[in-house]
């Protein structure tokens, strides 16, 4: 499970700064402008869904990297009592986005050499964290991903616990 996991939550406390030390450990090396915007008072939210936004993040910039020719790579994270939002945002060439894989693409498809699920794999992490995507790009326009993740309340995790705990047992109390 650890060989799994980026590496970067081992020596960052919050989601934040991990998401910093991505933008820094992928464009590293690069002439690739970052900014990194933190709104709002930070929560946690979960290790499962910060490892997702980290993937989606990486994901997201080594797209820009590879294909956007992008100059600028921008990541705004707003912590709102009901959501998180992560905004992904380059000035990049851009490209006919269609939903669910069925873009036109600018550059070369290198997402099989490279390992990586693209924009798709983006789209399933969204979906696992039972969150909302919005992805706007066109030809000479940049790329922006909104994901959006619901907060879950401390009522409802506690619901969920509970829940757990009242599951019947087997006979051997398993």
């Amino acid at each position: 499970m650890r060989a799994l996991r980026s590496g970067v939550f081992e020596t960052s406390v919050s989601l934040p700064s991990a998401l910093e030390a991505v933008l820094n450990r992928t464009a590293d090396g690069t002439r690739l402008c970052r900014q990194i915007k933190v709104l709002g008072a930070p929560y946690r939210i979960g290790s499962a869904c910060e490892q997702a936004l980290v993937r989606i993040t990486e994901e997201s910039l080594t797209n820009t990297l590879k294909h956007a020719g992008a100059r600028q790579f921008n990541l705004e994270l707003n912590y709102r009592p009901e959501e998180l939002r992560l905004c992904l945002r380059d000035d990049g060439i851009g490209f006919d986005y269609k939903p669910c894989g069925g873009s036109i693409k600018t550059a070369p498809d290198e997402s099989g050499m490279s390992g990586g699920l693209g924009l798709v794999g983006i789209e399933e992490r969204v979906r696992r964290l039972s969150g909302r995507i919005r992805i706007t790009s066109c030809p000479g326009s940049g790329t922006t991903i909104e994901v959006i993740v619901p907060r879950v309340s401390r009522i409802w995790r506690w619901l969920s616990q509970l829940k757990r705990l009242a599951k019947p047992r087997n006979r051997l109390g398993l």
